[in-house]
Parts: structure tokens; sequence; C-alpha cells
């Protein structure tokens, strides 16, 4: 336990991971905007409520990147459940065989959006693919590593020719989600 736990430590000084702290859609846009990124492809869950729905789905795990068809259907890049975020490079880079991947008609674009805030300068818009990145501003190189890679191979599969759209989905706490203090020091969350 003693090792785990430094281990963990050691990886979070690694990354530069930091404990989570309420963020604003400014504060998130500043931050994407120190990174290179375009900021109108943001969007946040829309309250805790529906972050919550969101985890219990397995849908905030950062980084991560969440598929979807032209019919708004899921499609996982995992061949088995086992396998971690590692294949999104690949998945990506191999987008071609997208179609061949099997679909999961349960879980549709639809409803996983109405868990999101509302597009500030866009709606969400169906393409042959459509694609939630996740991040948070806590994450750290994880971000520049992880999630910010997938966005360039992203955008040089548009550039190929390839019908994607793309959103960067941050996942940290809201400060509009009014979280109360003690629910606050619970999750951890730095004042």
């Amino acid at each position: 336990m003693v090792c785990f736990c430094s281990c963990t430590s050691i990886l979070q000084i690694a990354y530069g991971v930091k404990k989570p702290r309420l963020e604003t859609i400014e504060s998130i846009h500043v931050f994407e905007n120190e990174n290179g990124l375009d900021s109108t492809r943001t969007s946040t869950f829309k309250d805790l409520r529906s972050f919550v729905l969101a985890s219990q789905q397995r849908f905030v795990t950062i980084p991560d990147a969440i598929f979807f068809n032209k019919e708004g259907h899921f499609v996982s890049y995992n061949k088995t459940a086992k396998e971690c975020s590692a294949n999104v490079d690949s998945f990506i880079e191999d987008i071609e065989t997208f179609n061949t991947y099997a679909v999961d008609e349960r879980i549709q674009l639809s409803n996983f959006v109405k868990l999101l805030s509302p597009q500030e300068e866009q709606e969400l818009a169906k393409a042959d693919i459509n694609v939630f990145i996740t991040w948070t501003v806590y994450a750290g190189r994880l971000n520049e590593e992880k999630a910010f890679e997938w966005v360039k191979l992203l955008e040089q599969a548009i550039a190929n020719g390839t019908s994607i759209n793309y959103y960067l989905l941050n996942c940290d706490y809201q400060k509009s989600w009014n979280i109360p203090k003690e629910v606050q020091k619970k999750l951890g969350i730095k004042s």
C-alpha cells in the first residue's frame, strides 16, 4: 500500500498532475488558448448530476476519447473491455477502418449531449465521426502527451478528407455547479 501511494505521488509529480480546483468556462478558455487549442470546440458537463451520470457510464476517464458514428451510436476504440486509452493514437491513425468497429446502439449521441452544457459558438453537428476528447486543467502533461496529441491526429485526419467533428470535453469541476463546501472537501477540490 505504501509503495502504491508513493508511485502515485511520483507519477503525479512527473506529469504535473495537481489537485482539482473549481474552474469557469473563462479559465478553461485561457488554458486552451495558452496551449494552442480551438476554444470554440469546448464543452463541459452542465451540472454535478450530469457529471456523476457520465462517470457512472464510464465517460469521465481522463484523458480519453469518446467516439460516435454518423447514426449517433457509440463506437469503442477498444477491442476488449480491459484495454485502456493507450489505443486511441493508433485508432485515430487508422480512422479509415472506423466503420469496421462494433457499435453500441444503447449509447446514443443525442442522450450523451444532454449531459453537456450548451455550445456557446457552435451546435453539435453530425459528421461521419463525432469525437469528444476528455481532459482537465489539473491533469498537467497528460493533456499534452495524450488529449492534445489526439486533437492533432484528428485535425490531420480532417485535413486528409475524413468527415470528423471533435469537441474538447473539459471534465473539471465547475464553479457554476455550486458544489457545497463539504462535498468539495470530499472530492478533494482545492480551495
